[in-house]
Protein backbone atom coordinates (compact mmCIF):
# COMPACT_ATOMS: atom_id res chain seq x y z
CA UNK A 1 0.00 0.00 0.00
CA UNK A 2 1.28 3.46 -0.93
CA UNK A 3 1.29 6.04 1.86
CA UNK A 4 1.19 9.75 1.00
CA UNK A 5 0.98 11.27 4.50
CA UNK A 6 1.96 10.15 7.96
CA UNK A 7 0.79 11.76 11.20
CA UNK A 8 2.54 10.49 14.31
CA UNK A 9 1.62 10.98 17.96
CA UNK A 10 3.94 10.01 20.82
CA UNK A 11 3.00 9.81 24.49
CA UNK A 12 5.74 11.02 26.82
CA UNK A 13 3.81 11.09 30.12
CA UNK A 14 3.97 14.82 30.94
CA UNK A 15 4.04 16.00 27.33
CA UNK A 16 2.92 14.83 23.91
CA UNK A 17 4.55 14.99 20.49
CA UNK A 18 2.93 15.30 17.06
CA UNK A 19 4.50 15.31 13.60
CA UNK A 20 2.79 15.61 10.22
CA UNK A 21 4.73 14.46 7.15
CA UNK A 22 3.64 14.73 3.52
CA UNK A 23 5.30 11.92 1.58
CA UNK A 24 5.99 12.85 -2.04
CA UNK A 25 6.33 10.60 -3.88
CA UNK A 26 4.29 8.14 -1.78
CA UNK A 27 6.15 5.09 -0.46
CA UNK A 28 5.16 1.49 0.11
CA UNK A 29 4.14 0.47 3.61
CA UNK A 30 4.60 -3.22 4.48
CA UNK A 31 2.81 -3.82 7.73
CA UNK A 32 4.40 -6.95 9.13
CA UNK A 33 8.13 -6.74 8.50
CA UNK A 34 10.67 -6.04 11.23
CA UNK A 35 11.19 -2.79 13.08
CA UNK A 36 8.45 -0.31 12.08
CA UNK A 37 10.90 2.58 11.94
CA UNK A 38 13.40 0.70 9.76
CA UNK A 39 10.75 -0.51 7.33
CA UNK A 40 8.93 2.76 6.85
CA UNK A 41 11.61 5.43 7.09
CA UNK A 42 14.42 5.00 4.54
CA UNK A 43 17.73 6.68 5.30
CA UNK A 44 16.98 9.23 2.57
CA UNK A 45 14.05 10.64 4.57
CA UNK A 46 14.48 14.07 6.02
CA UNK A 47 14.22 14.00 9.81
CA UNK A 48 11.24 16.03 11.01
CA UNK A 49 11.28 17.15 14.61
CA UNK A 50 7.85 16.72 16.21
CA UNK A 51 5.88 19.57 17.74
CA UNK A 52 5.38 19.54 21.48
CA UNK A 53 1.71 19.38 22.44
CA UNK A 54 -0.23 18.81 25.68
CA UNK A 55 -0.30 15.19 26.89
CA UNK A 56 -2.33 13.00 24.54
CA UNK A 57 -3.56 10.91 27.49
CA UNK A 58 -5.75 12.58 30.12
CA UNK A 59 -5.53 12.02 33.87
CA UNK A 60 -8.02 9.18 33.62
CA UNK A 61 -5.75 7.33 31.20
CA UNK A 62 -7.98 7.98 28.18
CA UNK A 63 -6.49 8.88 24.81
CA UNK A 64 -8.64 10.58 22.19
CA UNK A 65 -7.42 11.72 18.77
CA UNK A 66 -9.29 13.27 15.86
CA UNK A 67 -7.67 14.08 12.52
CA UNK A 68 -9.09 15.02 9.13
CA UNK A 69 -7.60 12.41 6.81
CA UNK A 70 -8.15 10.57 3.54
CA UNK A 71 -7.33 7.15 2.03
CA UNK A 72 -3.62 6.67 1.41
CA UNK A 73 -2.73 8.37 4.68
CA UNK A 74 -1.60 6.83 7.97
CA UNK A 75 -1.84 7.73 11.64
CA UNK A 76 0.65 6.30 14.16
CA UNK A 77 0.30 6.35 17.94
CA UNK A 78 3.16 5.39 20.21
CA UNK A 79 2.43 5.07 23.95
CA UNK A 80 5.27 5.53 26.39
CA UNK A 81 7.48 2.47 27.04
CA UNK A 82 5.93 -0.11 29.31
CA UNK A 83 2.35 0.72 28.31
CA UNK A 84 -0.14 -0.38 25.68
CA UNK A 85 -3.54 0.75 24.40
CA UNK A 86 -6.70 -1.11 25.39
CA UNK A 87 -10.45 -0.72 24.72
CA UNK A 88 -9.69 0.80 21.31
CA UNK A 89 -12.63 2.34 19.45
CA UNK A 90 -12.20 3.10 15.75
CA UNK A 91 -14.36 2.84 12.64
CA UNK A 92 -13.76 -0.66 11.15
CA UNK A 93 -13.38 0.89 7.69
CA UNK A 94 -9.84 1.80 8.83
CA UNK A 95 -7.13 -0.88 9.23
CA UNK A 96 -5.24 -1.17 12.51
CA UNK A 97 -1.74 -2.67 12.60
CA UNK A 98 0.16 -3.13 15.87
CA UNK A 99 3.95 -3.22 15.61
CA UNK A 100 6.83 -2.99 18.08
CA UNK A 101 10.06 -1.05 18.02
CA UNK A 102 12.95 -1.34 20.49
CA UNK A 103 11.10 0.61 23.19
CA UNK A 104 7.36 0.75 22.57
CA UNK A 105 4.35 -0.63 20.83
CA UNK A 106 3.34 1.29 17.70
CA UNK A 107 -0.32 1.48 16.66
CA UNK A 108 -0.74 2.31 12.97
CA UNK A 109 -4.05 3.13 11.36
CA UNK A 110 -4.33 2.96 7.58
CA UNK A 111 -7.11 5.34 6.58
CA UNK A 112 -10.02 3.70 4.76
CA UNK A 113 -12.25 6.67 3.97
CA UNK A 114 -12.06 10.43 3.74
CA UNK A 115 -13.26 12.51 6.66
CA UNK A 116 -12.69 12.88 10.36
CA UNK A 117 -10.78 9.91 11.79
CA UNK A 118 -11.66 9.40 15.47
CA UNK A 119 -9.56 7.12 17.67
CA UNK A 120 -10.00 6.50 21.38
CA UNK A 121 -8.36 4.05 23.77
CA UNK A 122 -7.33 3.52 27.38
CA UNK A 123 -3.63 3.53 28.28
CA UNK A 124 -2.74 0.57 30.52
CA UNK A 125 0.44 -1.12 31.68
CA UNK A 126 1.74 -3.75 29.28
CA UNK A 127 1.59 -6.50 31.91
CA UNK A 128 1.07 -9.17 29.25
CA UNK A 129 4.25 -8.00 27.50
CA UNK A 130 2.63 -7.58 24.10
CA UNK A 131 5.62 -5.60 22.84
CA UNK A 132 8.01 -8.45 23.61
CA UNK A 133 5.70 -11.04 22.06
CA UNK A 134 5.50 -9.10 18.79
CA UNK A 135 9.21 -8.29 18.80
CA UNK A 136 10.33 -11.89 19.37
CA UNK A 137 8.62 -13.24 16.25
CA UNK A 138 7.41 -10.65 13.74
CA UNK A 139 6.00 -13.44 11.56
CA UNK A 140 3.68 -14.85 14.24
CA UNK A 141 0.42 -13.83 12.59
CA UNK A 142 -1.77 -15.59 15.17
CA UNK A 143 -0.13 -13.64 17.98
CA UNK A 144 -0.54 -10.36 16.12
CA UNK A 145 -4.18 -11.13 15.45
CA UNK A 146 -4.77 -12.00 19.09
CA UNK A 147 -3.11 -8.80 20.32
CA UNK A 148 -5.09 -6.65 17.88
CA UNK A 149 -8.46 -8.19 18.74
CA UNK A 150 -7.62 -8.28 22.46
CA UNK A 151 -7.04 -4.52 22.33
CA UNK A 152 -10.45 -3.62 20.91
CA UNK A 153 -13.26 -2.25 23.09
CA UNK A 154 -15.67 -5.11 22.33
CA UNK A 155 -13.11 -7.90 22.68
CA UNK A 156 -13.85 -11.17 24.44
CA UNK A 157 -11.11 -13.16 22.71
CA UNK A 158 -8.72 -15.27 24.78
CA UNK A 159 -5.19 -16.47 24.17
CA UNK A 160 -6.42 -20.03 24.54
CA UNK A 161 -8.63 -19.63 21.46
CA UNK A 162 -5.64 -18.52 19.39
CA UNK A 163 -3.35 -21.29 20.61
CA UNK A 164 -5.88 -24.00 19.61
CA UNK A 165 -6.03 -23.03 15.94
CA UNK A 166 -5.64 -26.27 13.91
CA UNK A 167 -2.99 -26.60 11.24
CA UNK A 168 -5.59 -27.67 8.61
CA UNK A 169 -9.02 -25.98 8.53
CA UNK A 170 -12.26 -26.23 6.63
CA UNK A 171 -13.59 -23.11 4.93
CA UNK A 172 -15.70 -21.98 7.92
CA UNK A 173 -12.81 -22.24 10.39
CA UNK A 174 -10.38 -20.63 7.92
CA UNK A 175 -12.78 -17.74 7.28
CA UNK A 176 -13.07 -17.16 11.03
CA UNK A 177 -9.26 -17.21 11.35
CA UNK A 178 -8.91 -14.63 8.56
CA UNK A 179 -11.91 -12.66 9.85
CA UNK A 180 -13.60 -12.75 6.43
CA UNK A 181 -16.86 -14.18 5.10
CA UNK A 182 -17.11 -17.79 3.93
CA UNK A 183 -18.30 -16.73 0.48
CA UNK A 184 -15.34 -14.34 0.09
CA UNK A 185 -12.85 -17.05 1.05
CA UNK A 186 -14.48 -19.63 -1.24
CA UNK A 187 -14.12 -17.19 -4.13
CA UNK A 188 -10.45 -16.47 -3.36
CA UNK A 189 -9.70 -20.14 -2.75
CA UNK A 190 -11.40 -21.16 -5.99
CA UNK A 191 -9.40 -18.62 -7.99
CA UNK A 192 -6.13 -19.77 -6.43
CA UNK A 193 -5.39 -16.39 -4.86
CA UNK A 194 -5.46 -18.06 -1.44
CA UNK A 195 -3.94 -21.57 -1.46
CA UNK A 196 -6.05 -24.56 -0.51
CA UNK A 197 -5.72 -28.33 -0.80
CA UNK A 198 -7.45 -30.45 -3.43
CA UNK A 199 -9.98 -31.32 -0.72
CA UNK A 200 -10.74 -27.61 -0.26
CA UNK A 201 -8.98 -27.40 3.08
CA UNK A 202 -6.78 -24.51 4.19
CA UNK A 203 -3.40 -24.85 5.90
CA UNK A 204 -2.66 -22.37 8.67
CA UNK A 205 0.88 -21.82 7.37
CA UNK A 206 -0.49 -20.85 3.93
CA UNK A 207 -3.00 -18.46 5.50
CA UNK A 208 -0.29 -16.85 7.63
CA UNK A 209 1.90 -16.30 4.57
CA UNK A 210 -1.03 -14.80 2.68
CA UNK A 211 -1.95 -12.46 5.57
CA UNK A 212 1.66 -11.28 5.87
CA UNK A 213 1.80 -10.39 2.18
CA UNK A 214 -1.69 -8.98 1.64
CA UNK A 215 -3.10 -5.64 2.89
CA UNK A 216 -6.28 -5.72 4.94
CA UNK A 217 -8.06 -3.38 2.57
CA UNK A 218 -10.46 -5.13 0.23
CA UNK A 219 -11.24 -8.16 2.40
CA UNK A 220 -14.86 -8.96 3.18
Amino acid sequence: MLISRHIRYADCDTIGHRSDRIIDPPIEFKSTLGNPDDEFFPESFEIIHPDRIPPIVNQGGILEIQELMKPGEMLSIEPEPGYRLDQIVIDPVHSLVILANDDSLVYRIIVGKQGMLSFSAKKVEDKERFREKIKVDVGDTAMRKYITKRSMADSNITMEAIEKIPEVMDVKRAAKYLDVSVSWLEKKGGSGEIPRTRHKKYRKTDLDIWMNSSPRKGRR
